[in-house]
């Protein structure tokens, strides 16, 4: 009989060792497993601190303004865990929206209500878990404008709080990099 439960013990070790792994990288860089992007923008969202990315991988603005309009520089930034892995499996999305006006650049900190304003600062953020939307309203916030180097890097922070139509639902905060292409 013990040499059975020795069996069965070394058995189950062995199952447990093979099944464990370190972090991977799709854990810990936005859900790519691609090393060939820059992180662009780091936020903490309710205490969870995330990195994201631009979809191209580079840390370029989009100068169309995207939803924005063409009077603003777009800072977009991502993040998708697609981890199918851990349990409870929960697949979440996120994406930042920053709105830089491009006549309105200037250094220091920027305000900003429920909606935007023209060349007005702005953020908005999108989240989908296991490919539900999440309703995320913008309430306020701000972006801070910390500088702007000579090679048309952006660098600065911002702050988000969001609703879900009734109650605050997120608070934001983070910061960003991004190289401006006029």
């Amino acid at each position: 009989m013990k040499t059975i439960n020795n069996f069965f013990f070394l058995f189950v070790a062995s199952f447990a060792f093979i099944s464990c792994s370190s972090d991977s990288d799709s854990e810990n860089n936005g859900g790519n497993n691609n090393d060939n992007f820059i992180i662009t923008m780091n936020a903490v969202i309710d205490g969870e601190s995330i990195s994201l990315r631009t979809v191209d991988g580079s840390n370029e603005s989009n100068p169309t303004g995207g939803e924005f309009g063409v009077s603003n520089q777009l800072l977009y930034g991502y993040y998708d865990n697609n981890v199918s892995s851990r349990l409870p499996i929960q697949n979440k999305k996120i994406e930042i929206f920053l709105a830089i006006p491009k006549e309105n650049m200037t250094l220091g900190e920027h305000s900003f209500g429920s909606s935007i304003q023209v060349d007005e600062f702005f953020a908005k953020m999108k989240i989908k878990i296991n490919n539900v939307d999440e309703t995320v309203n913008t309430t306020s916030g701000k972006i801070v404008i910390l500088s702007i180097i000579v090679t048309n890097i952006l660098h600065g922070t911002f702050e988000l709080t969001t609703n879900n139509g009734t109650i605050v639902s997120h608070q934001v905060s983070g910061s960003f990099d991004y190289k401006i292409i006029e």
